[in-house]
C-alpha cells in the first residue's frame, strides 16, 4: 500500500475537485502504515482553513477473483446496523455500498478476498464497490480541519486467502478486537426478556411472574437476568426523559428491581437514549437538546449527542437507572437512528460538536462511565463497530418477530434470515462482543403478532440459539408452553458460550450446516432443512475431520452410533438436527449424558478409579454413557458395539 498510495488515494474537496497526495504537499501531509494486513492513514493539514468532503482509497480486486466472473460471490455484512446479511453473485459493473465488511469468493478458483473496517472511532467510512474496484471512503463532512492536528482515519484490513474464508474472518475479528481493546469476557446473559412476549404491555405482575418462573434455573446456576424491554416508561418509546409508568408499576420500579435481585438475578432495562418524540410530555422540557430534523417517522428527533448539556442529561439518566432502580444490564436501542435520517434517501446527520461517529461513540462512553465497568451494555440497531471496546454485547440480526400488525414478511422468512445472519456473524462472538441472536421464541399460540411456529421450527430456532454461542433469553411465558417446547428451552441451559461457524459460508442462498469446535475430541454439528418440503439430510464427517466419531442426538441425548456419514431421513420442513460428535480413544471415556443439548460435556464429570467410573453431575437420574475399547467396558447396560468399541450406560 505504501508504494501505491499516491496512485490509489484521492482527497475530495467540498467544491467537488479531487487531488492525489503528490499534488497536495501545500495542503496536507499523509502518513501510511501497514502491518499484518492492517492499514492506517494519517492526514495532517498544513495550514488553517482547510476542509475535505472525503478521502478515498481504491483497492483493486485480485485477478484470481475476477478471472471467472460468473463464479464470483460477495458477502455483504450490511453492518450499518444489525440488518440481515447476504451472500449474492457479484457482477463486476455492479455498484454497491457496504458499511463494514465485504468478503469476496470465487467458487471456481476458491480464492477469498476480505476488505473490512477495524475501527469506528471518528469518521463514518464505507466501501463502495464498482467496476472491479473497492473504494474505501472516509467521510470528513466538509468540516474545517485544525492545522497541525493529525487525523487518524479509521483503520482497515485487506487480506487474501484460499478456500477457507473462516480463517480470514476470524483473523478479522481478532484484528477488530486488538484495534479496540475489546475483551468481551463477562458471563453470558441467560434468562428472560419481555419484548417478544408482551411487547409494550408490561407491568409489575408480569415481570414478577417471569422472575418467579426463572428462579428455579437461577438456583441451578443457569439463569442470571430478567430484562424489561420497551413499555416500562411513560410517554412512549422515545420519551427522552426516562420515568417509570406508575400505573404499570404501582409499587415502583425500585421494588420490581429488588424483587428480581432477591431471586438472584440481574435486573435489566431497555432504553432508546438518542431520540425524542415531539409528542412526548417531555418534549417542551428537552427540545433545546434535540435536532429539528425528523429522523424516524414524522415525530422523532435526535438529540445533539455532543452537546455537554445533553451528555450531562444522559449521564444522570443512567446513574439513576443503576443507583435508584438497581439495573445492571442495559439494552440500548435505535442507536443508528441518531446519525442517519430515515427520509427515503438515507442522508447522514452532521452534529455541531464533532464528527458524527466520534460524537456517537463519545455518548456511548458517557453511558459506560455512568454505569461503571461491571454493568452489561448491549447494542441494538447500532453500527456494528461503534461500541467495540466500550460495550459488551451486540445484536447480530434483526428482531425474530417484527411486531404487531405490521405488513412484514412471514415469521418463517424472518426466522430463516435471522438464522443465516446470526451464523455468518459468528466471528464477532467473544472477540468483539458477546453476540445476541435475539430471543428464544418457541410458542405455538398466536398472541397477535403473527408468530405461531411449528414444533420443527421451534427445534430449529433453539438449535440456532445454541450454536450462536450468545445470549439465551426466553421471550415466552414459559408456564404456558407445552412440555415439549418448554423442554427445548431448558435443554439450552447452561450454555457453553462458543459460537459455531458455517461449514460452507458461501452456501446459496442460505447456509446448510454449522459446526462448533468444543475441544480436540468434541464437535457439535447442526444440519438445516430450510426448504418447504420434507428432505433427507446427509453429511460426510470427513469434511470436519470427525469420521468414525460417536454421534449423539442433542435434542434427546440418545446415542446414534459411530459414523463416517450421518444420514437423517424425512427431516420436516423448516427443521433441523443437532448432534454431538466424540472421537473415541484408547481408554474408557465419558461419552455423553442426556441433561442438555450439550450432552453433559459442560456439566458432567467422570473420573475412573481402578477402572470404575465415578460420576459427578448437577442433577440426579441422568443417563450417562461410557465409550470404551472392547474388553475395557465398565459394568452397565451395553447400548451398542461398533468398530471395536462398546457404549455402556451406567
Amino acid at each position: 500500500m505504501t508504494e501505491q498510495i499516491g496512485a490509489a488515494l484521492r482527497l475530495l474537496y467540498p467544491d467537488g475537485h479531487a487531488i492525489t497526495p503528490d499534488s497536495a504537499t501545500d495542503d496536507f501531509s499523509l502518513k501510511s502504515l501497514c502491518e499484518d494486513n492492517v492499514y492506517s492513514l494519517t492526514l495532517t493539514p498544513r495550514r488553517a482553513g482547510l476542509a475535505l468532503a472525503a478521502v478515498e482509497y481504491d483497492i483493486p480486486l485480485p485477478h484470481a477473483l475476477t478471472d471467472v466472473p460468473e463464479e464470483l460471490y460477495i458477502y455483504d455484512d450490511s453492518a450499518h446496523t444489525n440488518d440481515f446479511t447476504s451472500v449474492v453473485p457479484y457482477v463486476g459493473n455492479e455498484t454497491r455500498t457496504v458499511y463494514n465488511l465485504a468478503v469476496f469468493k470465487n467458487l471456481r478458483t476458491r480464492k477469498v478476498f476480505l476488505c473490512g473496517l477495524l475501527t469506528a472511532h471518528r469518521f463514518l467510512a464505507m466501501f463502495n464497490l464498482h467496476d472491479g474496484l473497492v473504494t474505501l471512503r472516509f467521510d470528513l463532512e466538509e468540516r474545517e480541519l485544525h492545522a497541525g492536528e493529525a487525523y487518524l482515519l479509521e483503520r482497515f484490513m485487506v487480506a487474501e486467502g484460499t478456500d477457507n474464508e473462516n480463517v480470514l474472518l476470524e483473523a478479522y475479528g481478532d484484528a477488530v478486537a486488538a484495534c479496540n481493546g475489546a475483551r468481551p469476557d463477562k458471563p453470558l446473559p441467560v434468562g428472560w426478556c419481555s419484548w417478544s412476549c408482551y411487547y409494550g404491555n408490561v407491568n409489575e405482575e408480569k415481570i414478577r411472574r417471569a422472575a418467579d418462573g426463572q428462579a428455579a434455573y437461577t438456583r441451578a446456576g443457569e439463569s442470571n437476568l430478567i430484562q424489561i424491554d420497551d413499555g416500562w416508561q411513560r410517554c412512549g418509546s422515545f420519551c427522552g426523559k426516562w420515568v417509570p409508568d406508575d400505573t404499570k408499576f404501582p409499587s415502583g420500579l425500585e421494588a420490581t428491581g429488588q424483587y428480581v435481585r432477591d431471586r438472584g438475578m440481574t435486573f435489566g432495562l431497555w432504553l432508546a437514549p438518542w431520540l425524542l418524540d415531539d409528542k412526548s410530555d417531555y418534549y417542551g422540557e428537552l427540545k433545546h437538546l434535540a435536532r429539528e430534523e425528523a429522523t424516524l417517522g414524522e415525530h422523532y428527533h435526535p438529540f445533539e449527542l455532543g452537546d455537554p448539556r445533553y451528555l450531562a442529561h444522559l449521564s444522570a439518566t443512567f446513574r439513576e437507572m443503576t443507583e435508584r432502580y438497581g439495573a445492571r444490564y442495559f439494552k440500548l436501542d435505535f442507536l443508528a437512528a441518531a446519525i442517519r435520517f430515515f427520509n427515503g434517501r438515507g442522508d447522514f446527520i452532521r452534529f455541531r460538536d464533532g464528527f458524527r461517529v466520534e460524537v456517537l461513540r463519545g455518548a456511548l462512553q458517557t453511558i459506560r462511565d455512568a454505569v461503571g465497568p461491571d454493568a452489561f451494555l448491549l447494542l441494538c440497531g447500532a453500527p456494528t463497530l461503534i461500541g467495540a471496546g466500550i460495550t459488551d454485547g451486540s445484536r447480530t440480526s434483526a428482531d425474530i418477530i417484527w411486531g404487531r400488525n405490521k405488513n412484514n414478511p412471514s415469521y418463517w422468512e424472518i426466522m430463516k434470515n435471522c438464522l443465516t445472519t446470526v451464523t455468518r456473524r459468528y466471528f464477532y462472538h467473544r472477540r468483539v462482543y458477546i453476540n445476541d441472536p435475539d430471543g428464544v421464541v418457541l410458542r405455538d399460540v398466536d398472541t397477535g403478532d403473527g408468530f405461531n411456529c411449528t414444533y420443527s421450527e421451534a427445534e430449529l430456532w433453539s438449535i440456532e440459539i445454541a450454536m450462536s454461542g450468545g445470549e439465551v433469553l426466553s421471550n415466552d411465558e414459559l408456564e404456558k408452553l407445552s412440555p415439549g417446547r418448554r423442554k427445548l428451552y431448558t435443554r439450552l441451559l447452561p450454555p457453553i458460550g462458543i459460537a459455531g461457524r458455517p461449514v460452507d459460508f458461501f452456501e446459496q442462498p442460505t447456509i446448510s450446516a454449522t459446526v462448533l469446535d468444543f475441544d480436540d475430541q468434541t464437535k457439535f454439528l447442526a444440519l438445516y432443512n430450510l426448504s418447504d418440503k420434507m428432505t433427507d439430510l446427509e453429511f460426510d464427517l470427513a469434511r470436519i475431520g470427525m469420521n468414525g466419531a460417536l454421534a449423539v442426538n442433542c435434542l434427546n441425548g440418545k446415542p446414534i452410533g459411530l459414523r463416517d456419514v450421518l444420514t437423517f431421513e424425512n427431516v420436516n420442513p423448516h427443521g433441523a438436527v443437532m448432534v454431538m460428535l466424540r472421537k473415541p480413544g484408547d481408554a474408557p471415556m465419558f461419552a455423553c449424558a442426556d441433561d442438555s443439548v450439550w450432552c453433559g460435556i459442560n456439566t458432567v464429570r467422570v473420573t475412573f478409579e481402578n477402572g470404575v467410573p465415578v460420576v459427578s453431575a448437577p442433577v440426579e437420574n441422568l443417563r450417562v454413557y461410557i465409550l470404551s475399547p472392547d474388553g475395557q467396558q465398565p459394568a452397565g447396560e451395553t447400548v451398542l458395539q461398533e468398530r471395536g468399541y462398546t457404549l455402556t450406560r451406567i
